[in-house]
């Protein structure tokens, strides 16, 4: 099970380095199939999707990660929903030396089970339940 003091420490840690990732145009994509479907249908652009995953990043409602991702070497997978237009969205970053890949972005449509950690979408850090 995780313990608090350590998610404390990784999430904003994690945050960080995307925004960095971002910043420094470091990001790539990767998205699947169903991120790539939901774009086209919505007619949303990558750069935009991008964006506001990146800036909605420290207001996430729940966070799940790291774990190994399942072909690619030395890299973390971090998963994360967020609330934006009034939707909240699955959001899957792979998180690596060199740089970061962005791998979903779609609404959610599993229920969010105990493997999530339930953050402060108001400051990105834990509550208190």
């Amino acid at each position: 099970m995780h313990t608090d003091n350590l998610y404390r420490q990784l999430i904003p840690l994690i945050i960080k380095q995307i925004e960095y990732d971002y910043a420094t145009k470091r990001i790539d994509s990767n998205l699947h199939a169903k991120s790539r479907t939901y774009l086209s249908a919505h007619n949303v652009t990558y750069e935009k999707v991008l964006f506001e995953a990146v800036t909605h990043l420290e207001m996430a409602k729940f966070f799940r990660g790291p774990h190994a991702h399942h072909w690619l070497k030395n890299t973390e997978v971090f998963e994360f929903v967020v609330y934006i237009s009034q939707i909240d969205f699955y959001v899957k970053f792979d998180v690596r030396e060199g740089g970061t890949l962005i791998e979903s972005f779609h609404p959610t449509e599993k229920m969010v089970d105990d493997s999530w950690i339930k953050l402060d979408e108001n400051k990105g850090e834990f509550t208190n339940d």
